[in-house]
């Protein structure tokens, strides 16, 4: 017994349709290859070269990686990153906290939200006696 397939034949309409969402969809594919994924392939060549930007790139394999490995800037640096990585969503996370918590209706939100916002108050109100006396008159 044989079996044959058929498929069914696509009417103008679904193929017209079918370009359009091909059309759509390679923009941001042509855009994603031209400025994100080339440049990125093309900075992990160079990252095995001795290159300049004007004369020819001379490939040095892995002595840039065991240079940047060994400097104690990159280190400090590096360090410096993962710190940041880990400590801003801490904030965030605790700011987070803090804004619910002073939202609630509970004892003690006003005095909380006082002490909270007197930093805040404190500094706008000594910049304006500032003002006030940097702007006045004073006879000599």
């Amino acid at each position: 017994m044989t079996t044959t397939s058929t498929r069914p034949r696509r009417s103008r309409l679904h193929r017209k349709e079918h370009q359009a969402a091909l059309a759509f969809v390679a923009i941001p594919v042509i855009g994603f290859l031209l400025f994100t994924l080339f440049p990125l392939l093309f900075s992990v060549y160079a990252s095995f070269t001795n290159w300049n930007g004007i004369s020819a790139p001379v490939f040095k394999g892995l002595d840039n990686y065991t240079k940047m490995f060994g400097d104690r800037y990159f280190l400090q640096s590096l360090w410096n990153t993962l710190y940041m990585m880990i400590g801003i969503p801490v904030g965030l996370a605790i700011s987070l906290g803090l804004a619910l918590a002073m939202n609630r209706k509970m004892r003690g939100t006003t005095f909380f939200r006082t002490v909270y916002y007197l930093p805040v108050i404190s500094s706008i109100a000594a910049v304006a006696i500032l003002w006030q006396w940097a702007s006045t008159e004073t006879s000599a």
